[in-house]
């Protein structure tokens, strides 16, 4: 780290700048809880996102300066401005990973919801609408990966409506049976496993380009 930046952080007013990071962080959480999975409580009531509060994303933020993974430009940004773009980038990156599970658990339970989740929320957010449509996107590339095997391709599109075999027989007119339909739920979820933890999708920038 370069002696300047270190001295500046070193003397940065600390007891200030942290409830604020912590703040900003808690209302970062707070913006997501439209997705259908509402933002759990830790054991003092703090909100969590993916197991983790304002104040550990706050502490990680810190962290990943000093160490260097992340750099600052004291001309360009204030410490507390670079802090709260390096937390705002760890939250997104949460939340992926818990829409990525969500998905998953779409093509196990059919008592979860869709993958693209129908809450609304009635004041959106400039970031709240964009993460909506990386959501979206998430899906979208999905589906045309599995494009090209088009029974897998004809069950992912009546999973959308049902997740009854018998009902998916019906909705396909028979192309896929209902014993088939056990077969291809595994068949998808291999992919669907196979295709999130792909890392060039996580770190592509189709939407954003954060880490």
């Amino acid at each position: 780290m370069d002696d300047d930046i270190e001295k500046l952080i070193n003397e940065a007013n600390w007891d200030k700048l942290m409830p604020e990071l912590v703040n900003y962080a808690d209302n970062l959480i707070r913006r997501y809880g439209w997705r259908g999975f509402s933002p759990r409580k830790g054991p003092r009531g703090q909100l969590l996102a993916n197991d983790k509060n304002a104040d550990d994303f706050s502490q990680e933020a810190i962290r990943r300066l000093l160490d260097g993974r992340r750099k600052w430009n004291p001309d360009k940004v204030d410490l507390l401005g670079v802090l709260k773009g390096i937390i705002k980038s760890i939250i997104s990156s949460e939340l992926k990973s818990l829409e990525n599970q969500m998905l998953k658990d779409w093509v196990e339970d059919p008592n979860k919801l869709d993958p693209i989740s129908k809450a609304a929320d009635p004041n959106p957010t400039t970031d709240v609408l964009l993460d909506r449509k990386f959501q979206r996107q998430t899906y979208e590339a999905f589906k045309e990966l599995v494009s090209n095997d088009a029974e897998l391709s004809n069950y992912l599109e009546a999973l959308e409506l049902t997740h009854l075999p018998r009902e998916i027989e019906e909705l396909t007119k028979g192309e896929i049976k209902a014993t088939r339909a056990y077969e291809l739920k595994r068949k998808l979820k291999s992919k669907l496993d196979t295709f999130l933890t792909k890392s060039d999708f996580h770190n592509n920038n189709l939407i954003r380009g954060e880490d």
